[in-house]
């Protein structure tokens, strides 16, 4: 009965400021279609190719997990979000990743990609205040200081309980090919998503900046933090302190925003990885690279 209370609330108040609606509509689809549907398509429908083909692969389960590996980071690093998710979800579907293994690789690999740091982060937001060199440094390094930390922490436990339990079978089901027309279709549902999803946060976005919500020093952190490109935009804009603008502008960019939890969300939502975890490990990572700017830069 509360969440019906809260849409219809929702609903009146979109229709009051309907103006709102659509301006922000209307950027995040123009966002979503002049930067992210050209770039990212062509990348989700050769990744779903790739991961179908590696699936079936008659090697070792070695030989597979090494291929896996290594497409996992090529497509994350280089495409950005949300296909380092993807390619995850899909290799812990298909049995070669454990869960575990996928919910350590996930913020690892669900990141911007460098294309999008170098060409808008460093060159319009940062106006080339920072280089590449140090902003891949501070937005990474994180990512790589925790994740070895909690592999650590999972090797020992794993010793531990090794000594209580028996080893149980991996009862993963065999995979099967997937017809070409098929991962086109994926590739287009799963890009539709991500403009619908980008569409809503510009909407959040344009709310915060008109209504006041928040004051107004705080109001670009948080639109930062709800879509990153927008977002990153109103905090350069905004008059900080180039210590604090330069912090906020790579904290955000590490986080990732909204935008891009509700895209991870909806790639891995079969695949039983935990979006709690990513979310924790992003936000830790997120106010670590915050205050290494402060200390460092």
């Amino acid at each position: 009965m509360l969440t019906i209370l809260l849409f219809i609330i929702i609903l009146i108040c979109l229709v009051y400021n309907s103006s709102l609606v659509i301006a922000g509509a209307s950027n995040g689809l123009m966002l979503w279609y002049n930067n992210v549907l050209p770039i990212l398509l062509p990348f989700m429908l050769v990744s779903n190719i790739i991961v179908n083909k590696i699936s079936s692969l008659k090697h070792p389960d070695s030989s597979k997990s090494f291929y896996a590996f290594m497409s996992t980071f090529l497509l994350g690093l280089l495409c950005g979000y949300p296909l380092g998710a993807k390619t995850t979800a899909d290799y812990v579907k298909s049995g070669i990743f454990s869960k575990k293994t996928g919910n350590i690789l996930l913020p690892i690999c669900n990141n911007c990609s460098p294309m999008f740091i170098s060409g808008y982060v460093i060159h319009i937001t940062l106006k080339n205040s920072i280089s590449f060199g140090e902003t891949l440094f501070f937005i990474y390094f994180p990512y790589i200081f925790y994740s070895l930390f909690i592999i650590l922490f999972l090797h020992l436990t794993k010793k531990e309980k090794n000594r209580n339990t028996k080893p149980q079978k991996n009862n993963i089901p065999p995979h099967t090919n997937i017809k070409d027309t098929d991962l086109i279709m994926t590739s287009i549902v799963q890009i539709t998503y991500v403009g619908v999803y980008i569409m809503i946060c510009s909407i959040i976005i344009e709310f915060l900046l008109h209504l006041n919500i928040f004051s107004e020093y705080i109001t670009p952190a948080i639109a930062g933090v709800t879509e990153i490109t927008r977002g990153l935009s109103e905090i350069s804009n905004y008059h900080y302190s180039d210590a604090i603008k330069k912090a906020l502008i790579l904290g955000v960019t590490s986080f990732g925003g909204l935008s891009a939890i509700l895209q991870t969300y909806k790639v891995i939502k079969k695949s039983g990885l935990s979006l709690v975890y990513y979310i924790v490990l992003k936000t830790i990572c997120g106010i670590t690279t915050f205050y290494m700017i402060l200390l460092f830069v």
